[in-house]
């Protein structure tokens, strides 16, 4: 295998014909909406803007999810984003010890499934959105791909 070069990597950057990696972020917007897929890796988001980190995994989607978009002020009515069967998500859950510990062990190609599955009050404002996760280990001959 060819070393890549300086050269290489500046054409990433120069170049029309390389398209930039942008994998929707999965929405939590109700209770009882959920998601699953195959994991493909995990990830921290660090604290930003005042707000925690964030504990993420890429799924890639086992059915067709829709994920609402923002209305925002250049476009008031924006199309839900499809992610279709096989496509790549990004999931993310508050970067907690509880979540931690869920997600312990978690590896590529194992099943997983993350639901929003209650909101508890906390009496500091916003509710805390409660989630459950359900999981299946597979092993290395047994991982599917869409």
């Amino acid at each position: 295998m060819q070393q890549p070069t300086k050269r290489d990597f500046e054409e990433l950057f120069q170049s029309d014909s390389v398209q930039a990696i942008q994998l929707p972020w999965f929405k939590f917007d109700r209770i009882g909406t959920s998601c699953a897929g195959e994991v493909v890796r995990l990830f921290k988001v660090p604290p930003r803007d005042g707000r925690k980190g964030s504990l993420a995994v890429v799924l890639k989607s086992y059915a067709t999810h829709t994920i609402p978009v923002k209305p925002s002020k250049e476009d008031p009515n924006p199309s839900p984003i499809f992610v279709q069967q096989g496509e790549e998500m990004n999931v993310g859950v508050p970067d907690t010890q509880m979540h931690q510990q869920q997600l312990e062990g978690l590896e590529p190609g194992d099943l997983l499934q993350i639901k929003f599955a209650d909101e508890k009050n906390t009496g500091k404002g916003n509710p805390a959105k409660i989630y459950e996760f359900r999981r299946k280990k597979m092993k290395k001959q047994e991982v599917i791909s869409f």
